[in-house]
């Protein structure tokens, strides 16, 4: 009513009073529309934080990150807009993106090393350049980290060195510029403008459990001061840290199973929480696993305010808790009924309102993900917004519900080839560009970065699934390193999981999941210089170590005999290659060991005791390497 008696008033008396007034009217106005739309503006800013604040929040940190949430939002449209146009010409974008990111380090001494002078389109760069390792670079990438020097792979300097894993080798050191952040941002905008209308507590204004660990403790400098160390620590990780709800306190606990149950009563306390957050869905399983063992012990806990004396933690990180902690019986009476009930799907029972898991799912994953769904979290969304390594954020999932994990390859700030599965041992492989890749075939992935990659072996074997505009849609699938390979047979970590699946299904015992496994060539076995090992036969084998939770009592030395039997069979069933050897006596029948009961928690442990691996990116690995890892599952048999 008043926009409507103001502006008839001001159109009324431009039509009677002189001309030269108009101008005046005029101002008035516009000055009437821009506060009406201002006005509109902030009543609709004032609802909207209004449903999407965190009552539990002090209203200062519901305001910041509803603020920035709307910000990502609407940058995203920008983004995503920009990618749905870009990506109908792949061929031209990936082109530009390369020529690019050489002229960005178009004044360092790799470059001028490397000859890439010579380069002016992807044709001549892959007859320049060839395709590499980390160890063709690691010089160079020492003369930065060790040298401090500048211009060396990288025009700008890095701000983060991204240290890996080390679980199949030793660990690299890649470098982060600036660069790959701005990307980064890019993609987050992205899925905060796509994904968080189908999953509204992706928008980070809602309190979250985060499982992460102190990886803090593992950071080291370079010579110039730049940090290094894994990219779970990097401080991006806990940009939004007044959000979770555990403590800051409680991610500087060094003792795993100690920041875990910290993770898990601050959780618990909190009856509305509807996301929880981490790296890989194997920590989520982990948590619950240890929920199912300790939870009268976290009852307790809340009931009384207290913090578990059998902690390893400093007397100033219990204080500090300490401060977090009240006496809940009312809380502690809901959870006590609710475990009482059993397991089965406690996830939903105790956190009612919890509706999604953000982890990754994929690869050697799967069969975490699915022991957690089978037994823990029922039909809770596990979802894997990002893939992503220590080179680089690589692309984006903006399909939530999918059951297979699909990830938009990210076609900016990256050049990417392919090398197709069945040439991935060759000497010098042919490379596919993004335009040339076919759906349905299975590539391992080569990429270019602004952080002085060069036609860099990633290790990543994906398969294409779809395509997003001309953009690959992938779907990850192992580590090109993870293979069991006596022949040249090439049988993955997915066969052999589907395989045990399967078996599974045929043997004479209850058996509930699939705990986790492992394995290794007879090889590694026979000179692992394990006293009590007697090898079948000169024929070479792969050697299977496998946890299961069985239903009741059985003969494990029967089940494990039936077991291998059919394992073997099932193998030679679903793999030519491997049909083919074993048929020709190349390959001798598998050997398998069942092993004991959290033997793989042990391996876990054992494997974070003797290495600077951080407890949130540490893998199992699923083909095992390294003499100690060999031994130790031996030594793990029933």
């Amino acid at each position: 009513m008043a926009f409507t008696m103001k502006t008839t008033f001001l159109l009324t008396a431009a039509a009677i009073v002189p001309a030269w007034t108009l101008s005046v009217l005029q101002f008035g106005l516009l000055y009437s529309l821009f506060h009406n739309v201002i006005a509109g503006v902030l009543f609709f800013v004032g609802v909207d934080f209004l449903i999407n604040r965190e009552k539990d929040f002090p209203l200062y940190v519901s305001w910041n990150k509803y603020l920035k949430w709307r910000k990502d939002y609407f940058a995203g449209w920008y983004y995503h807009r920009k990618l749905d146009e870009s990506t109908k010409d792949i061929r031209q974008l990936q082109t530009d993106q390369l020529l690019r990111i050489l002229k960005y380090n178009s004044d360092t001494a790799y470059y001028k090393d490397a000859k890439l002078e010579q380069v002016q389109s992807r044709e001549d760069y892959i007859r320049v350049h060839p395709l590499i390792k980390y160890a063709h670079s690691a010089e160079y990438f020492e003369r930065m980290v060790g040298k401090a020097e500048e211009k060396v792979m990288t025009s700008e300097s890095p701000i983060y060195y991204g240290e890996t894993s080390g679980t199949t080798g030793k660990p690299s050191r890649i470098p982060l510029v600036d660069y790959q952040r701005k990307e980064f941002e890019k993609i987050k905008a992205i899925f905060a403008n796509v994904v968080s209308d189908d999953v509204p507590t992706s928008r980070n204004v809602k309190k979250c459990m985060r499982i992460y660990y102190n990886v803090r403790r593992l950071l080291d400098k370079s010579a110039n001061g730049t940090q290094i160390g894994p990219v779970s620590a990097s401080s991006a990780v806990f940009e939004y840290a007044d959000i979770f709800t555990t403590p800051p306190a409680g991610y500087d606990i060094p003792h795993e199973e100690s920041t875990r149950y910290i993770h898990l009563l601050f959780g618990l306390r909190y009856k509305n929480l509807t996301k929880i957050e981490t790296l890989f869905v194997s920590l989520v399983y982990f948590a619950f696993i240890e929920l199912e063992a300790e939870w009268k012990t976290l009852v307790k806990d809340i009931r009384d305010g207290t913090l578990n004396s059998a902690l390893q933690i400093t007397p100033e990180t219990r204080k500090t808790l300490m401060q977090y902690l009240t006496p809940d019986p009312e809380r502690a009476s809901e959870l006590e009924a609710e475990f009482s009930k059993g397991m089965k799907n406690i996830a939903k029972r105790i956190w009612p309102k919890l509706s999604v898991i953000e982890c990754i799912t994929s690869g050697p994953f799967v069969h975490y993900a699915d022991a957690l769904r089978q037994q823990y979290t029922g039909d809770v969304t596990l979802y894997s917004p990002f893939y992503g390594a220590s080179e680089g954020f690589l692309g984006i999932n903006l399909w939530p519900f999918r059951s297979s994990v699909n990830y938009i390859l990210w076609p900016c700030g990256i050049f990417w080839e392919f090398i197709p599965l069945e040439n991935v041992t060759d000497t010098n492989p042919k490379t596919y560009f993004m335009d040339q890749v076919k759906k349905g075939e299975t590539y391992e992935a080569v990429l270019t970065t602004p952080a002085g990659l060069y036609r860099y072996r990633l290790g990543d074997v994906v398969k294409v699934v779809d395509f997003y505009n001309q953009c690959p849609v992938i779907e990850f699938q192992y580590r090109s390193g993870q293979l069991l390979n006596i022949k040249a047979e090439k049988v993955s970590e997915v066969v052999m999981l589907d395989a045990i699946k399967e078996v599974i299904t045929t043997v004479d015992y209850s058996i509930d999941r699939v705990v986790d496994f492992t394995a290794c060539e007879s090889l590694a076995r026979d000179t692992a210089n394990i006293p009590d090992v007697v090898a079948k036969s000169s024929t070479p084998c792969y050697v299977v170590f496998l946890e299961l939770s069985i239903d009741g009592d059985c003969d494990l030395l029967a089940l494990q005999k039936e077991f291998s039997e059919k394992l073997d069979e099932t193998l030679r069933k679903n793999h030519s290659d491997y049909h083919l050897y074993r048929k020709k006596g190349a390959i001798d029948a598998l050997d398998l060991h069942l092993v004991k009961p959290g033997a793989f928690q042990r391996l876990r442990r054992y494997m974070l005791d003797n290495s600077s691996t951080s407890p949130t990116q540490l893998k199992i690995p699923r083909v095992l390497r390294k003499t100690e890892l060999v031994q130790y599952m031996w030594s793990e048999r029933v």
